[in-house]
């Protein structure tokens, strides 16, 4: 499985990796909780885009 979520120039929602990815709603966040807890990525709170996620 590879998604380059650091390389995009702007945040990826979850909504976006998880149709891409064709996984799991839950299983998208268990990978983005654990990586935000590793320090890898961290949730951006921007108005516009609904819990999107980046370096």
């Amino acid at each position: 499985m590879e998604y380059k979520i650091t390389q995009s120039a702007s945040p990826v929602s979850a909504a976006t990796i998880t149709k891409e990815l064709k996984l799991a709603r839950s299983t998208t966040y268990n990978i983005l909780q654990a990586l935000s807890a590793k320090g890898v990525l961290h949730k951006v709170p921007i108005i516009t885009i609904d819990r999107a996620w980046g370096d």
